[in-house]
C-alpha cells in the first residue's frame, strides 16, 4: 500500500513531539511529585445534570489507559482502547 510521504512525515513529526511532551511530563512528575493530570477542569454538563457526557467518559478512559487499566478504560468509554490498539497495529 503506497502512502503519501508528506502525510507520513507529518505523523512522524507529531509522534516525536508527543514523545518529547510525555517525557517532559514524566520528568516533571518525577522531580516535583506534582501530577498535573489530576487537575482536570470540571465538566459543565456533569456539574449541571449529574450525568457524565461522552467527553467525560473519554477523558476518564484516557486517564485510566495511561495508568495501565485497560478494562476500566473500556468501561468508561469503549472507543478509547480500540483507537489505542488500532494505532499500535499501524
Amino acid at each position: 500500500m503506497k502512502t503519501d510521504p508528506k502525510i507520513d512525515h507529518g505523523f512522524y513529526i507529531t509522534g516525536c513531539i508527543l514523545i518529547a511532551a510525555a517525557t517532559c511530563y514524566l520528568l516533571f512528575v518525577r522531580l516535583t511529585g506534582i501530577h498535573l493530570l489530576s487537575y482536570y477542569p470540571p465538566c459543565a454538563f456533569h456539574r449541571l445534570t449529574g450525568f457524565y457526557c461522552p467527553g467525560c467518559g473519554g477523558t476518564r478512559a484516557v486517564k485510566a489507559l495511561f495508568h495501565g487499566k485497560i478494562i476500566t478504560s473500556f468501561l468508561f468509554h469503549p472507543f478509547v482502547p480500540y483507537v489505542g490498539l488500532w494505532q499500535a497495529r499501524r
